[in-house]
Order: C-alpha cells, then sequence, then structure tokens
C-alpha cells in the first residue's frame, strides 16, 4: 500500500490521518491491557499515541490519568487530567478523577 503512495520531495514530508474511530482500537486495547496491573507502562503508550493522534481525544486523557495514578504518578497524572479539562470542561468524568 505504501508504494501507492506519492514520495515525499526532499525536506518535505506527508503526515496521514487515522480516522476517530480506528482510535478507539488504541483505546480499547489499552484498557484491556491496563487491567494487567505489569503492563500498565504498555497501556500508557497507547493513550499517549491516541493523544498524539488527536490532541483533543478527552477519554484517552482521563483513561490515561488513570493509568497514572495507578502507577503512583500523581503530579502527572493532574497534569493529564488538567489538559483533557482544557479540551472538555462539561464533561463530568474529568472531575470524577
Amino acid at each position: 500500500a505504501k508504494s501507492l503512495l506519492p514520495k515525499a520531495k526532499p525536506g518535505e514530508s506527508y503526515q496521514a490521518r487515522i480516522a476517530p474511530s480506528h482510535l478507539n482500537v488504541f483505546v480499547n486495547l489499552a484498557n484491556l491491557i491496563a487491567r494487567n496491573g505489569s503492563r500498565l507502562e504498555e497501556a500508557d503508550l497507547l493513550y499517549r499515541q491516541a493523544i498524539s493522534m488527536r490532541a483533543d481525544y478527552t477519554q484517552a486523557y482521563i483513561n490515561r490519568g488513570d493509568v497514572l495514578i495507578k502507577m503512583n504518578r500523581t503530579k502527572e497524572a493532574q497534569e493529564v487530567y488538567e489538559r483533557a479539562l482544557f479540551y472538555d470542561s462539561n464533561n463530568p468524568d474529568i472531575y470524577y478523577n
């Protein structure tokens, strides 16, 4: 499939967008992995990947904050929850955390 895409010119790059429904795959997989307490770092990585693909993906921030709490990284979790509030201040799930 990559061979069908146009080649980037030297010094340029192309970006691809992933459909929002596909981002749910990252979050759902991370949710499953997070249930196993020994794989929290892996779940965190998946949440970060989802967030990097769509910066306003509030549910990924919430879930990542929950995982960070489980890893005793409370300061970082607070920052993640605050970022979620920036994008969706009316979401009650953020205030709960």
